[in-house]
């Protein structure tokens, strides 16, 4: 069993198992810090931003060669980009959480998701952590900012979702 910091059990907040850390052998686990977990999220945000884009060129690209014009000014094609980017955010934090708990991003910053209990993240906690970004970013953001001074650096989205984000 992993204990928190202070090395007192909490049913809570231990693990049964050790995640899959082997660096970490019987040492007492590191909970990722609230910038280099925004750090990471920037870069995941920035691959989502740039595919949408990217995709939204091409789609408006070929909308040209076959119609005369783009529809880059359209509110429906604007609109179908808005909603294309949150299917593609969701599909990209889920599928990654879910094969190794780590984005490109927290990969590059060395973290990585775990459920509370040490497992792996399964797809219906990854979902969930994805949509708590959501709530995570109402109230000017606190919900993120709460990694910064709850003890177990979670955010609003972890609690929802039963995460934690170690250090590796």
């Amino acid at each position: 069993m992993i204990n928190p910091p202070n090395g007192v059990a909490s049913g809570a907040h231990t693990f049964e198992k050790m995640p899959d850390n082997p660096a970490a052998g019987n040492h007492a686990v590191a909970y990722a810090g609230l910038f280099v977990r925004l750090s990471s999220f920037v870069v995941d945000n920035l691959i989502c931003f740039f595919a949408a884009r990217l995709t939204q060129w091409g789609a408006s690209e070929t909308y040209r060669v076959l119609h005369g014009f783009r529809l880059d000014g359209d509110t429906r094609f604007l609109l179908a980009t808005i909603l294309f980017y949150l299917l593609f955010f969701t599909v990209y934090f889920v599928y990654f959480l879910t094969h190794g708990g780590q984005t490109p991003g927290k990969r590059i910053l060395g973290i990585k998701v775990v459920a509370l209990d040490g497992g792996e993240v399964d797809g219906f906690r990854a979902l969930l952590r994805t949509m708590g970004y959501a709530f995570s970013c109402f109230l000017f953001g606190l919900g993120y900012l709460w990694a910064g001074v709850d003890r177990y650096r979670q955010s609003w989205h972890d609690k929802i979702a039963g995460t934690v984000v170690l250090e590796i």
